[in-house]
């Protein structure tokens, strides 16, 4: 046998192996790679400033942690908090307050009463019960698992910034690939990362801080809400709906009129139609020419798909993964223009 296919035959099975090994971390190490890629310009702007390679990297990796996963935590901390404190017995509560509200049903509606009613029945209480216990289990476990995977990912992200250099070199060297192409597709896929992952951030907080600043009015809590809100945000077309609509709900259920109301229209009007569709341009117009510092160009409606097609297959960790997808891609296909232009 020959000894080249020898040796990728080997090299086939030492990476399989690698690959098993560190399976467990794979996805923590290719998100704390995307993070890293999208924020090159923020560090070269820390190093500018310090001159200080270790301290620049060290200052984006706490700025990253507080706005990209403190609120995170918050959330899943007081969440955990707040379901774990829910009395299983409020249940049939509930489904009584329901029934009650079913007689008071106006004329109009009431072809719909025969349907709900069959639905109250069909619901086993006591089991639902007993699962809750379970239900709250779960619910901790995972937020367990979460906030370690944000650790990890902390972890991985500083190291890919201070190593990243080094590495990038190693690969140029050993790889066959054409250094210039390859440091086209780096900076290319890297501002576009950067216009893309900066405003999902910036919009997220700005939109979260104005339905935050409602909730507060309304006395809720402020800091809560404004990060459910940012969160939802970043599902198109459907996100904040997920949010207003329920308090409005809620609102009304309590006889509050006037709040549900107040919540509907100010969503509407203030973040879905102004925020949402006027100043998210802006931002996206802003990051592009002012942070990233680059005439690349990023239409709204590719972010758009881009933040379905990652939240629809990877979960919350797609609102990343589907970004830094299609702006490898976009990289790649400036790179083959490049070199088309030279060939020419």
């Amino acid at each position: 046998m020959n000894q080249s296919h020898l040796f990728f035959i080997f090299f086939g099975l030492v990476t399989y192996w690698v690959i098993t090994i560190y399976e467990p971390f794979l996805m923590d190490i290719a998100i704390a790679i995307l993070l890293a890629l999208a924020t090159v310009p923020a560090q070269n702007y820390f190093y500018k400033k310090l001159k200080n390679e270790i301290l620049a990297i060290s200052l984006l990796t706490i700025l990253i942690a507080v706005l990209l996963f403190g609120p995170i935590i918050y959330f899943v901390v007081t969440i955990s908090s707040v379901v774990a404190n829910i009395d299983p017995n409020i249940i049939p509560q509930i489904i009584e307050k329901a029934a009650t509200i079913l007689e008071k049903m106006p004329k109009s509606l009431q072809f719909f009463d025969g349907a709900i009613r069959e639905s109250i029945k069909e619901i086993k209480i006591t089991a639902m019960s007993n699962n809750l216990l379970s239900i709250f289990g779960n619910i901790g476990a995972k937020s367990a698992i979460f906030i370690k995977d944000i650790s990890l990912i902390i972890v991985f992200f500083f190291f890919t910034h201070l190593y990243g250099r080094k590495i990038l070199q190693y690969l140029g060297e050993n790889l066959p690939f054409d250094q210039d192409s390859a440091k086209t597709l780096f900076t290319d896929t890297s501002l576009i990362m950067s216009i893309t992952t900066y405003s999902i951030i910036i919009t997220a907080i700005f939109e979260g801080a104005l339905f935050g600043a409602a909730m507060g009015f309304m006395g809720y809590d402020p800091i809560l809400f404004g990060i459910m809100y940012g969160f939802a945000s970043l599902i198109p077309v459907v996100g904040g709906v997920l949010m207003w609509l329920p308090v409005a709900s809620y609102e009304f259920y309590l006889g509050n009129t006037q709040g549900a109301i107040f919540i509907s229209l100010y969503t509407i009007i203030v973040i879905s139609i102004i925020a949402d569709t006027f100043i998210r341009p802006m931002i996206i117009d802003f990051v592009s020419k002012k942070i990233a510092k680059t005439a690349i160009k990023i239409h709204s409606i590719i972010i758009f798909f881009a933040l379905v097609a990652g939240l629809s297959t990877n979960g919350f960790w797609g609102m990343i993964i589907g970004p830094a997808v299609t702006s490898l891609f976009l990289g790649m296909i400036s790179v083959i223009g490049s070199l088309k232009s030279k060939n020419i």
